[in-house]
Parts: structure tokens; sequence; C-alpha cells
């Protein structure tokens, strides 16, 4: 006797679906982290190109803004991005990407001028698995804060 689609509702059916979606969802979750992972070396290596021509070309006093204005009509590329990736290489000029670390924590780091601080913020991000949104705010000088916003003194509506 032919098995029926009921029959097929099986535990063992339902472990397979299971296992497959499980696997399905384990190759996407690689898929992202190797994607932000290239992304990140990615604007390294832009960093990197962007730094040995400014290194090996002179430009004229004042002309770096020009410069950077020009690159980001010609890439299509926000020239305030360029100038981060410049940045990004002179910062961590041996770079190996970080398993955890996504181009977001990095731009948050470049403004942190010690490179002694960036470390311990990269091991503590690592060790607590700080999301960037979080990396943000704990950068943030204090009182700059939206707790501390002043108050605003509004009147009351009059009909």
């Amino acid at each position: 006797m032919p098995k029926t689609l009921t029959a097929l509702k099986t535990s063992d059916y339902q472990k397979l679906l299971r296992d497959i979606r499980r696997e399905i969802e384990s190759g996407l979750k690689k898929i992202e982290e190797l994607l932000e992972r290239h992304k990140v070396f990615s604007h390294w290596a832009t960093g990197r190109c962007i730094n040995t021509y400014l290194n090996t070309h002179e430009l004229p006093r004042g002309a770096t803004g020009r410069f950077y204005q020009d690159l980001s009509r010609d890439l299509g590329i926000n020239d305030r991005t360029l100038q981060q990736c410049e940045q990004f290489y002179r910062y961590f000029p041996r770079f190996k990407p970080e398993k955890y670390l996504k181009w977001s924590h990095y731009r948050f780091l470049l403004g942190v001028p010690d490179e002694a601080r960036r470390r311990a913020w990269i091991a503590r991000i690592k060790k607590e698995r700080i999301p960037p949104d979080e990396l943000r705010l704990a950068l943030m000088p204090p009182g700059t804060g939206a707790d501390q916003a002043p108050a605003l003194n509004l009147k009351a509506p009059v009909r």
C-alpha cells in the first residue's frame, strides 16, 4: 500500500524539516559574515590605495578636500567614506579582519586617536559582543547623550 502524504508527517519527516531549516539558516549566516568581512577588508584596501596615492603625489596646499570631492564624484562614493577608508588604513596598517567587528565598529573606532585605547576597545567589543550602535554611544564624550538634552520650556497650547 503506497504511503499517503499524511504518513509523511511523521517525526522523521519533522526532523528532516528542522535539519534542512537549520542548515539553510547556518549557510545564510555564514554568507552574511563572509560578506561583512570582505566589506571591511575592501574599505581597508581602498584606504591603502588612497594613502599610497597621497604619499606619492604632491597635491597643492589645501587641495586635499578637492581631491576627495573629485574622487567621490568619479566613484559615486561619499567623500567622508573615502576619508574614513584612508584613515582606517593609517590607523590599522597591518590589518587582519576580526571575526565579530563590522565596518561600523571600525568607523566609530576612528574617533579614538589613541592606538592603545582602540586596541582595548577592540578586545572589549569581541569579549562583550558590543553592537555598533552601543559602541557609538559608549564612545560619545560625556554630556552629549540624549539624557543630557536641555529641557524644553514649551508654553501650554491656547485655544
